[in-house]
């Protein structure tokens, strides 16, 4: 979430190439919590501010920047603790909108 998507995909792209048989597992931030993070004001007391930069709209565009990039798995963060999301994260789930409003963990594998 704090770099744009050209050094995301230079990133994932350069380990590709450079490790065989390496996970990594990404925190991929909401986009309704990256539009919420504008009226959050940690940021701002932070000695440097951070600030959400690019998140991708669907996990499985990784796949797309290289062909030794395979997304394994990825986990949704209302699929979890389902008592502390309550109505909001049960009616994400029902809408088929939590891919919108839930944050998640992306696990992907590579290989030469």
């Amino acid at each position: 979430m704090y770099f744009g998507e050209p050094l995301v995909k230079r990133l994932l792209r350069d380990v590709a190439e450079q490790f065989s048989d390496t996970k990594m597992f990404l925190e991929v931030l909401a986009p309704f919590a990256m539009r919420r993070r504008l009226f959050h004001d940690s940021p701002s007391r932070m000695e440097t501010p951070s600030e959400s930069k690019w998140r991708p709209k669907y996990s499985r565009v990784f796949e797309t920047w290289h062909p030794g990039i395979s997304l394994k798995e990825e986990w949704f963060y209302f699929r979890y603790y389902r008592r502390r999301w309550g109505l909001f994260g049960i009616l994400a789930r029902l809408l088929f909108i939590e891919s919108r409003l839930s944050s998640q963990i992306v696990y992907v594998c590579f290989a030469q």
